[in-house]
């Protein structure tokens, strides 16, 4: 099946209160994603009710917010700011782009039965557009670029290549929600609290989904995200982020490091897609 046209969520409405800076529109967004998660997303933000969201007021509150962003300067944030702003889109588009699916008559058991899911739903975000994609591996994974290309998202003439973090932070994996069952629970994130949320959100999520097997050269671990096996080479970017969070559950990271490099290969959910639990 091809992939869909790309789509532009956010492309209408807004010009009403486009005279509100970038710092007012961030905290009315923050506002109303706020308010959505509490009427249709379970208490630990790891259920969304799609079908019931598309005809909520608070919808389309969030809508008309989501059209700021079209005059938000993003270029203009610091990198903490960056991060958390464009973790929160990230989400909020997702849930987004599932509403959309519902709407056209397609609500899918995964996003990634949606063909090029990641690729064709899009923000206006300072005049730019930004697929799922480029987000996360654009701007929140400093331009590495997806693993399966091998190259970065953005060349050096793209203007959106201003917007990406310049420090990788391996933890941006675990707050990162894409609609798989398996995926991380949808949190608000600030700048002022994003080191210790991020902190927070990794060792939830190793704590409860990861499963250490075995010793020294037989270790093997899974978890409902990832699957990690003998014989296989680490990817540079997931193979990161992995490696730094699985230090939470007391691993020794020397030996672990030399474990990867020289035995395991690295699955990520963007090359293979999430197992559904």
């Amino acid at each position: 099946m091809a992939d869909q046209e790309p789509v532009v969520l956010n492309e209408k409405g807004g010009e009403a209160d486009k005279s509100l800076d970038s710092a007012e529109i961030v905290k009315k967004l923050r506002v109303s994603i706020t308010n959505l998660k509490g009427s249709h997303m379970s208490d630990d933000g790891s259920k969304v009710d799609y079908s019931q969201i598309a005809t909520s007021p608070k919808f389309e509150e969030y809508c008309n917010t989501a059209a700021l962003l079209k005059f938000i300067k993003p270029e203009t944030f610091n990198e903490e700011k960056r991060k958390a702003f464009f973790i929160n889109i990230y989400n909020s588009l997702t849930v987004h782009a599932m509403v959309y699916q519902a709407q056209i008559g397609r609500l899918p058991e995964s996003p990634v039965k949606v063909p090029g899911f990641w690729k064709i739903h899009c923000y206006n975000i300072g005049g730019s557009v930004y697929t799922l994609d480029e987000i996360e591996h654009g701007v929140l994974r400093t331009n590495n670029g997806h693993p399966a290309a091998g190259k970065p998202q953005f060349d050096e003439s793209d203007p959106r290549l201003k917007v990406a973090l310049t420090k990788l932070d391996p933890r941006i994996h675990f707050a990162l929600n894409c609609g798989a069952r398996s995926c991380p629970p949808i949190r608000i994130y600030t700048e002022e609290r994003i080191d210790n949320q991020l902190e927070m959100a990794t060792k939830s999520f190793v704590s409860q989904e990861v499963t250490v097997v075995g010793k020294e050269r037989n270790l093997r671990y899974t978890c409902r995200n990832f699957s990690f096996g003998m014989g296989l080479t680490l990817d540079p970017i997931t193979g990161r982020c992995l490696s730094g969070s699985l230090n939470i559950l007391g691993i020794k990271m020397r030996r672990l490091l030399r474990l990867f490099r020289e035995n395991l290969k690295l699955f990520s959910k963007t090359m293979t897609g999430h197992q559904t639990y």
